[in-house]
Order: structure tokens, then C-alpha cells, then sequence
């Protein structure tokens, strides 16, 4: 676990998945902490924190791909940290990876200030065919989260949800929607590179 932490913030980032654990500002958690709940059917759900969706938002089922993607179910190289920011690198050498995205190299940087966590992520296509990539971020905030506003680049479509499971709601920072269930995604051509970026600013 990677602990960062800026003035009164704290977050915790787990590398399995670079997962988002938690993050507080003074005594106030800002996101749901990551736990395990049971759905209706009994069934355990992950629920909390926050998580990159990669290559995908949603149901990947036509291309291949797990709901919101391989991302969070891989482990992260941990490549750099600081006392409030950690740099995670994924490339094809995960089993867990599909053969088709072997060529997809990403990189994560979470970067906290006091009242303000940053979220960047950066792709690269190094293969010779283009590739289906529309990522995300899912936070789950508390029903009762301090006051915050969302700056987004190249995330386009933010998707409100809940399942009702506890006390959360997701405003999810997507770049195309749920294109890889209802649409067309978006293609990242041979040796193309792109960042998305999400920063979360505490404002009371």
C-alpha cells in the first residue's frame, strides 16, 4: 500500500489495480473507502475509493474485455513516490492483459495537494494495429462529501450511478460514455499517445 500526503490530506493507493483506497481531507473522508459488499443475490461487489476503467468503460463483453476493463484487476509497477504523489506503470506482461491490448502501455500519476487529488493517466498504442481505448475514472463519493467540483481533459461524459449497497454514489469521469456497450469507441492509432487527466478540489 502507498500512503501520500499534502497538509491535511491523505490517500491511500493500492498497487493491485492502482487502486484509490481511500482519501481524506483533515478529519472528512471525501470517497466511500474500498470495502466488500454483498448485493442482493449475495454476491461480494468491490465497492469504494476510486479506480481507472482501461482500456474501458463499462461492459466490454463484444471486444473481449471485463466490465470497466483489465486495469484495476492488474498489478501496477510502482516506478516513482513522493511524500504526495506515486507514478504506476502497466504494460502487456500481465496474464491478465488480452492478447489484442499486449501492445498498450499506461501510466498513472496521483498527485494530492491539500484540498485537491489529480488523477492522470497517459496511454500509448506500441503495436502496429489501432486499438479500442475509452478509459475512466470511477469515484464513489460519499452521499454526505464535503462540497467538490471535477476538472476533466479528454473525459467528455461524466456517468452518475448507484446501487444503493451504502452510503455512495459514483460521478464517473468517462471519455466516450458506455461506447464499448451502446457505440463506437474511440481508436488509438499505432504509436498514438493520449492523457486524460480528473482533479477532485475540496471546496468546503
Amino acid at each position: 500500500m502507498l500512503f501520500l500526503k499534502a497538509g491535511a490530506a491523505t490517500a491511500e493507493v493500492d498497487s493491485q489495480g492502482a487502486y484509490i483506497t481511500s482519501w481524506r481531507v483533515g478529519e472528512r473522508q471525501v470517497l466511500f473507502p474500498r470495502t466488500e459488499l454483498k448485493n442482493e443475490k449475495g454476491e461480494l461487489k468491490t465497492r469504494g475509493g476510486c479506480h481507472v476503467c482501461l482500456p474501458n468503460f463499462d461492459n466490454g463483453d463484444k471486444y473481449g474485455l471485463p466490465h470497466h476493463g483489465y486495469g484495476r484487476l492488474v498489478q501496477w509497477k510502482v516506478v516513482s513516490q513522493s511524500p504526495s504523489s506515486a507514478v504506476l506503470e502497466l504494460d502487456g506482461s500481465s496474464e491478465q492483459v488480452p492478447e489484442r491490448y499486449k501492445s498498450l502501455s499506461a501510466r498513472l500519476i496521483y498527485t494530492l495537494e491539500d484540498a485537491k487529488l489529480t488523477m492522470l493517466l497517459w496511454v500509448k498504442n506500441g503495436g502496429e494495429e489501432p486499438l479500442e481505448v475509452d478509459p475512466a475514472f470511477h469515484p464513489y463519493f460519499l452521499n454526505d462529501a464535503p462540497l467538490y467540483s471535477m476538472e476533466q481533459t479528454n473525459l467528455l461524459t461524466t456517468v452518475v450511478w448507484t446501487d444503493n449497497l451504502d452510503n455512495y454514489f459514483c460521478a464517473e469521469a468517462t471519455a466516450n460514455g458506455r461506447s464499448f456497450l451502446e457505440g463506437e469507441p474511440s481508436k488509438l492509432a499505432p504509436g498514438e499517445e493520449k492523457q486524460y487527466t480528473l482533479t477532485i478540489t475540496v471546496l468546503s
